[in-house]
């Protein structure tokens, strides 16, 4: 019997002892938690099979993630789902199991900072990149010469509207509270229009 079956058989039982004025314990509580696991699991697993499918039928993913960052290395069954979802919208790339296996891409991809060798101000984050992926290291690790090119990068974006955003030219862009925010790379990368939903 799978965990889905079990949990849905528990379901039942629990259901049934809530309605018998002799049952021993008050299990509606109980119920209510199992009930809510099982269809969390039904829902996973559904994610899981398309993931699969998408897998098995060898299908495009989108470039980029929604926020305009790329992606390289091993997904969750939803970023995979998502992913194919989007390759109509924005150019595709590879199929996720030869983009999961791009060690170059999942390397340039990496978020964390080593800390340079000293470790110190090491935000922890690497700088992101016009191109979606990631600079060398945090802001505070990189040269002078990668940080006046990166600053230049964004300088021109700035004179563009952000597609993402919808900050107008010369303006910073902002977070779904209006909050201002980093630069979004689909102002980076002009060829990334996707609006957020």
């Amino acid at each position: 019997m799978s965990v889905l079956e079990q949990l849905q058989q528990a379901a039942e039982l629990t259901a049934a002892d809530a309605d018998d004025p002799e049952a021993l314990f008050d299990t509606a509580a109980l119920n209510t938690i199992v009930k809510n696991a099982a269809g969390r699991l039904h829902s996973e697993f559904l994610v899981l099979q398309a993931a699969a499918e998408v897998v098995t039928r060898d299908e495009p993913l989108a470039t980029t993630r929604h926020n305009g960052e790329r992606w390289a290395g091993k997904l969750s069954p939803s970023d995979v789902v998502d992913l194919a979802a989007a390759a109509p919208e924005v150019p595709a790339s590879v199929s996720y199991l030869r983009g999961r296996n791009n060690l170059e891409l999942a390397a340039a991809t990496e978020l964390s900072c080593d800390g340079g060798a000293q470790k110190k101000r090491c935000n922890g984050t690497r700088v992101r990149l016009a191109d979606g992926t990631r600079a060398a290291s945090c802001w505070p690790h990189l040269p002078p010469a990668v940080k006046a090119a990166i600053r230049a990068e964004r300088d021109q974006a700035l004179q563009q509207a952000c597609p993402f955003c919808s900050a107008p030219a010369g303006h910073q862009c902002v977070d779904p509270d209006g909050i201002p925010t980093t630069i979004h790379n689909h102002r980076l990368r002009p060829g990334a229009t996707r609006r957020r939903s």
